[in-house]
């Protein structure tokens, strides 16, 4: 009976896509390059966005508000104009590992005080959710901390259906789930995911 009802909402999910989002303003574009380890997202909306260029491992921290660490060879490159200003941010790190930052606004070099970290915070959350960046990871830390609740509630943070599509697969891939969970999932799904290719892939992993 419940694979029954789970089939039944997989095809209202199925129903209720739409050519809609031809009409959102909105964009996100991830890219890899595993020749040479790099990660790129970037965000668009009226004009204005957020590109983010890692390369090599990063490592962050548990709340993912910041870098705990980054490979000999790697870097991230920010560039926000979502704003007023203009931001950008490079860190790397140096020969003893410690991270180096460089902070600036409108192209002048700033120093990276209470206000750069505070942005900076915003940003990371803004990276691993719209991008889905490490969404594996968090995913599975997330389930530790409070099931598959935590992570739907996090899911429901989340704005663009990308990042929702990259969490919604990595949560269906939990051998934990019961029943009911999946068909919370499924109708979470319907009811977030607006992109048609996102929603397919999304109801692809059910």
């Amino acid at each position: 009976m419940q694979t029954k009802t789970i089939l039944m909402l997989l095809l209202l999910a199925c129903a209720v896509l739409t050519v809609g989002t031809l009409a959102q303003r909105t964009s996100t574009r991830i890219e890899r390059s595993s020749s040479q380890s790099e990660w790129m997202m970037n965000t668009s909306e009226n004009g204005r966005g957020l590109e983010v260029r890692i390369r090599g491992k990063a490592e962050f921290n548990d709340e993912y508000s910041d870098l705990k660490s980054l490979s000999p060879d790697g870097s991230v490159r920010v560039r926000d104009s979502r704003g007023t200003q203009v931001r950008r941010l490079e860190i790397e790190p140096d020969n003893n590992g410690n991270l180096k930052r460089t902070y600036w606004v409108n192209d002048k070099v700033q120093e990276f005080d209470a206000s750069a970290r505070q942005w900076m915070m915003a940003m990371m959350l803004d990276l691993v959710r719209q991008g889905g960046y490490d969404a594996e990871r968090r995913v599975a830390r997330l389930m530790a901390q409070g099931g598959a609740n935590a992570v739907l509630s996090e899911i429901a943070l989340i704005n663009g259906s990308y990042g929702k599509s990259q969490y919604f697969k990595h949560l269906l891939r939990q051998q934990t789930l019961d029943s009911a969970t999946v068909q919370r999932v499924v109708q979470q799904i319907a009811r977030e995911v607006t992109s048609d290719y996102e929603k397919r892939q999304a109801l692809g992993a059910v």
